[in-house]
């Protein structure tokens, strides 16, 4: 410590005496290179008064946006972490209630499947154990986001926690994906497990409903997307890479944050509230975003199952081996009381028995939870070059989501999917499989090196828009040769209307800038309409003369311009008809061999009854008059954008002030998604679609630009809870401040923690 003060004390003499003879410090700086680094360097700060190596800074900037300073990764992490409770506790606090299956105790016995699954997928002994196994400097991690959350908790004795007073340093290791579709159930239902488990039986196929499946296709398609871009150096007017970060999720899924320390950390953008590392956004070198992905990295296996001396057996290679039992203990809220209950679970070599059909049991083998994941998330976040990313990459536990990249170098690149288990080759993986058969098993991991990829495609451009890899770089001359190189499950996807609209903006760019950039990303147009509309009027044409008081609401959607304007009474009926066609031409996630959404579309068109599709748009536009009269279905008037609750349950109200929704859903090829329904109310409300949204300049310094959904406060009296919501919906991004003399212009606030 001694020593400390007196390098602090040299080192104000060195900074003084280079003030007037700038030639000393190449001099000195060999023998005072560790005074320099510790107390001038680390931060980046201009003076060296009042910081000590256990100073933590928290600025937050004009918008909010926190900026967490600070010596070390681990200090970097507590400041992290206390900067989200500040802005929403309650969201990080339902996301691990969520992970470690306890939501039944404060929501009711409804949610026990669901606290089920969570249990079993995510074994909370195995986590700890790797958390007690864990490299030093990801264990320092870990500690330091369960200290920065608890020191939260103390020092804001007003914060009552739903349920979890206390986070331990393990919690990260039940969730090492930042996606929100980061559990793989592959073709299991919620409907499975709960019949399964809790009621003994098996379910008949019409009583397992798709919309259940708890893995990515559980999620309604409208907001599990994302659109990535990245626009190489010769399609950009600063002949500077350029990277769009467009996740589409529940409106506040994920906050705005900026995270720096002296050990190389300096990672702005999108986490997912309560993980401590920057899931989609970029650094001073490079920066990557995760649109999720549909490659088949999951099996189901039907279990042959033989009972005897009161033990399950179940075959495999021609044996029999003992079924793995784990007793879960759960509790639950039921008349103001808790309840708990106790049930077996079982397991075999390739994972958990979540299921029964055909009377036989279904095992799941898939890779939910994996540390290697944590520390892959954590790590890309600093990579310096395209080298050292993809060496991240070759960690291979990134089981979710795809990746576009770009880096100051001028690099653009796409990895689709990241982590393929090895199958036979003959096999139909989106089938339940044998699990006695050792040959259907997994037979290891695919190398980084296998996966589809594209480096610096001649197109000059990527996209994913959670599509087939084929297009990426613009479509390829020969898709079969794309196609044959890769095993089916890697490649399962389609396309979807959102790939048809970027594809085509993206053709047609000569060069464009930042603002261009994100224009492109706001375009208002649904391009599932240009199959639509044209076979509708084609089809359906020939009766229109059997209705002739509504020949001008035909006329109004063939003349109709096919993007969303908030004027426009077309829009609305447009898109309402859609919603209340079948399901099939709004299903973006695929299965190997299925048509896409945009097959399916084309096939519906080209088979339906025309006059359906005629008494299906005039009972939508008679529907819509009865609710909201002839006048007042301008799309602007009934999809509204409003925020008037802390609570992460939406709540809305039709009397009250509110913004019109500008764009429709990424399900019509809406590349800036905005996604409105009915909650208890009779106008629509904005609830999913784009959150925070990014567009990045790569060069010598950043440039970038961004949204945030609302803001990035969850407190309805801070000035933070609703203040980006106009530019929000209009598509102006606000600059970011990513230099420490940027923010500090712009400064809003500072606070300083202390952390050893």
């Amino acid at each position: 410590m001694q020593r400390y003060k007196f390098l602090l004390k040299l080192c104000f003499k060195i900074n003084k005496i280079c003030t007037f003879k700038k030639f000393f410090i190449v001099e000195m700086k060999k023998s005072f290179v560790l005074c320099l680094l510790i107390v001038s360097l680390s931060f980046g700060y201009s003076h060296c008064q009042n910081v000590s190596r256990d100073s933590i800074f928290i600025y937050r900037d004009v918008y909010g946006i926190a900026h967490v300073f600070a010596e070390t990764d681990a200090q970097a992490v507590f400041g992290f972490l206390f900067a989200q409770a500040e802005d929403d506790f309650e969201r990080i606090e339902l996301n691990y209630i969520e992970k470690l299956g306890r939501q039944a105790e404060i929501f009711g016995k409804d949610k026990l499947a669901e606290d089920l699954t969570n249990r079993i997928l995510f074994d909370q002994d195995s986590a700890f154990m790797d958390f007690k196994n864990a490299p030093l400097w990801l264990k320092k991690l870990l500690i330091a986001f369960a200290d920065g959350l608890n020191y939260f908790l103390k020092t804001h004795p007003n914060i009552k926690p739903k349920l979890l007073t206390h986070f331990e340093p393990w919690y990260p290791l039940l969730w090492t994906d930042g996606s929100i579709g980061a559990v793989g159930m592959d073709n299991i239902t919620l409907k499975e497990i709960k019949a399964f488990y809790f009621n003994n039986k098996e379910l008949d196929l019409h009583e397992i409903d798709d919309l259940t499946r708890y893995d990515k296709n559980s999620k309604l398609d409208e907001y599990n997307a994302s659109n990535g871009f990245a626009i190489a150096p010769e399609k950009s007017v600063s002949n500077e890479a350029m990277l769009y970060i467009n996740p589409h999720t529940t409106l506040y899924f994920r906050p705005e944050i900026h995270i720096v320390s002296a050990e190389g950390l300096n990672a702005y953008g999108a986490v997912t509230w309560g993980q401590f590392f920057i899931y989609q956004g970029f650094n001073e070198y490079n920066g990557w975003m995760h649109p999720s992905t549909n490659v088949d990295n999951q099996d189901t296996y039907y279990e042959t199952i033989v009972q005897k001396n009161n033990r399950y057996y179940y075959e495999y290679d021609h044996h029999l081996f003992p079924v793995g039992i784990r007793n879960i203990q759960l509790k639950y809220l039921e008349s103001n009381e808790m309840s708990e209950i106790k049930v077996s679970t079982y397991f075999t070599n390739k994972g958990p028995v979540l299921a029964q059909r055909n009377k036989k049991w279904v095992s799941l083998q898939a890779n939910n939870r994996n540390i290697q994941g944590l520390m892959q998330s954590f790590l890309r976040t600093k990579t310096k070059n395209i080298d050292e990313f993809k060496d991240i990459l070759k960690l291979c536990a990134n089981t979710s989501n795809n990746t576009m990249y770009a880096d100051r170098e001028g690099n653009i690149a796409y990895w689709h999917g990241n982590f393929f288990p090895v199958r036979k080759s003959h096999l139909d993986c989106s089938q339940t499989l044998d699990g006695s058969l050792k040959e259907q098993n997994w037979l290891g991991i695919h190398r980084f090196e296998d996966g589809p990829a594209f480096y610096n495609p001649p197109s000059g451009f990527l996209q994913n828009c959670n599509s087939n890899p084929i297009s990426a770089a613009g479509v390829p001359k020969n898709r079969a040769d794309f196609i044959n190189k890769y095993p089916k499950y890697m490649i399962p996807d389609g396309e979807n209307f959102r790939s048809i609209q970027a594809l085509s903006l993206l053709n047609k760019i000569d060069k464009i800038n930042l603002d261009q950039l994100i224009q492109l990303g706001y375009n208002p147009y649904l391009s599932a309409f240009d199959i639509i509309i044209p076979k509708f009027i084609e089809r359906s044409g020939p009766f229109f003369n059997n209705y002739p008081n509504f020949q001008w609401l035909f006329d109004s959607i063939n003349t109709w311009e096919r993007a969303i304007n908030t004027e426009s009474m077309t829009s609305t009926i447009a898109t309402t008809w859609l919603e209340n066609m079948p399901s099939a031409i709004k299903k973006v996630y695929i299965q190997s061999g299925e048509k896409d959404q945009v097959q399916s579309t084309q096939y519906f068109m080209d088979t339906v009854d025309p006059v359906y599709l005629i008494n299906s748009l005039i009972n939508t536009y008679n529907d819509l008059v009865i609710k909201y009269g002839a006048d007042n279905i301008k799309f602007g008037k009934i999809n509204r954008f409003q925020r008037l609750s802390a609570s992460s349950l939406p709540y809305f109200n039709d009397r009250l002030n509110y913004f019109s929704v500008t764009h429709g859903s990424s399900l019509w090829g809406s590349l800036a998604s905005m996604n409105t329904k009915h909650f208890n109310s009779k106008y629509r409300y904005l609830y999913s679609g784009n959150s925070f949204v990014c567009a990045v300049q790569f060069g010598k310094k950043i440039v970038a630009k961004s949204s945030l959904a609302g803001g990035v406060s969850n407190n309805p009296k801070a000035p933070y809870f609703f203040n980006q919501a106009q530019d929000y919906i209009q598509g102006n991004f606000k600059t970011v401040f990513f230099y420490k003399d940027d923010i500090m212009k712009n400064l809003s606030s500072k606070q300083i923690l202390k952390y050893k």
